[in-house]
């Protein structure tokens, strides 16, 4: 097959820029936490990185909105007419309701009070997490085994297989790479991942044990020490870079499934409890 890689003059020219426009002034004015990458990649190398990131982290929204406000809108939705059918319709029945029902259905409300307060609260808290890199590194540490966390940590691999595919074409040495993403300012969890396999080779520890030592998916440490032993690195890198993004895409469906499921739960049991409130006029009459 042809190469079919384009020269700068040809870029250049299809985008209408000159590549030179995009020196260390711009990227320190514009995208200062990726202009230390220039000390070992071009402009345009550079570029195409922080294109690939912040694609990923639109992508990764898109994707997480499209699937997870529907059924946060039948949740919120359900709970509003729960509110409704407890201050507005419920009193009108108490005086002929069964004791043990209503309490039943007090349980079930504030039991839903409850799950929403913390909801929010969540919502809050993650919100200032991923504000707080120092706090997310501790969360992360502890948790990252978790499938709830599994969405940001197959981001956060991707990212990484990106730099040690453009660092490996730069011809560093593993030591050189790890230290260079240690030193990241771009992303504080990617460099932090970086660290403790930087430490470790400075102690003079395996290359192998090192990567073993990371707290990080076991599939892509197998990845990288394949690669690195079958001198297909990058290709293997490449290929698990993009089976990442699927997996990503699979944990959003998961994710969306599972709480669709719930919802619908949810609604079901209010919609039963509103057919038993409702229908005690009619087997009053019966008993008439």
């Amino acid at each position: 097959m042809a190469n079919s890689s384009l020269s700068i003059n040809e870029i250049e020219n299809f985008l209408n820029i000159e590549i030179g426009m995009f020196d260390r002034d711009y990227f320190d004015r514009y995208f200062k936490e990726y202009s230390q990458l220039l000390s070992h990649l071009n402009n345009l190398e550079l570029i195409a990185y922080i294109s690939f990131t912040q694609n990923l982290k639109l992508e990764l929204i898109k994707n997480l909105l499209n699937k997870i406000v529907y059924p946060f809108v039948l949740i919120s939705f359900a709970f509003l007419t729960l509110i409704t059918f407890k201050f507005s319709v419920m009193p009108l029945f108490e005086s002929f309701s069964d004791k043990n029902f209503i309490s039943i259905i007090n349980i079930f409300f504030y039991l839903s009070v409850i799950v929403f307060v913390i909801l929010i609260l969540l919502l809050f808290f993650a919100i200032y997490i991923f504000k707080k890199p120092t706090y997310f590194i501790i969360l992360y540490y502890r948790f990252y085994q978790f499938r709830i966390l599994k969405i940001i940590e197959l981001y956060y691999i991707s990212i990484l297989s990106h730099l040690l595919i453009l660092f490996d074409k730069q011809g560093l040495s593993t030591y050189q790479t790890f230290d260079l993403i240690n030193k990241f300012k771009g992303n504080t969890i990617i460099a932090n991942l970086a660290y403790f396999v930087s430490v470790d080779l400075e102690k003079g520890s395996g290359l192998e044990t090192s990567i073993q030592n990371m707290h990080i998916n076991q599939n892509f440490k197998n990845v990288v020490l394949l690669g690195m032993k079958t001198n297909n690195y990058v290709k293997l890198l490449s290929q698990y870079s993009e089976k990442t993004f699927n997996d990503i895409l699979s944990e959003i469906g998961f994710l969306s499934k599972f709480l669709l499921m719930t919802s619908y739960l949810y609604i079901g049991i209010i919609v039963l409890l509103l057919y038993k409130i409702l229908s005690l006029p009619i087997g009053l009459i019966d008993n008439i």
